[in-house]
């Protein structure tokens, strides 16, 4: 399941993004905003935090203009490894290497193109273990 928000910069590309997701047959909920009105990105980053920390197993996807207000928000909680994702690259190393599970996109930097290939690495790529889960479990210590 993906948990899909954005906030009103990263509205019209997740609207996008519903299409693709409903395109491909997977599974997601919109947890908003609904329009281009001014909103709070750290509003959006924390129901993606919350879905995620009352699913383990789920995935979201956050979008706002530059990536980075919905990763700064998201990173604040234990357990939420939230990475501003550019590229297709990007998105598999993310998951790879820090288990990421909330993808944050700017949409003033990418284009859908690059987004359906991030999207499809978030979803199949599995994390590594070894020392990247041990990387991973040192985020949540005191």
């Amino acid at each position: 399941m993906i948990y899909l928000v954005s906030d009103h910069r990263g509205f019209k590309l997740k609207e996008e993004v519903k299409e693709y997701l409903k395109s491909q047959d997977i599974a997601f909920v919109d947890g908003g905003t609904d329009n281009e009105e001014i909103t709070h990105t750290n509003i959006y980053a924390r129901k993606a935090v919350d879905y995620i920390l009352k699913h383990k197993k789920a995935k979201a996807i956050a979008i706002c203009g530059s990536g980075m207000g919905m990763t700064l928000q998201a990173n604040r909680f234990k357990g939420i490894r939230a990475v501003a994702c550019y590229s297709e690259t990007m998105a598999q190393r993310a998951v790879e290497h820090n288990h990421m599970n909330i993808m944050c996109i700017g949409s003033e930097y990418v284009n859908m193109f690059e987004v359906k290939k991030m999207i499809n690495k978030f979803i199949n790529t599995k994390p590594l273990n070894g020392r990247y889960l041990l990387r991973k479990n040192m985020l949540d210590e005191d």
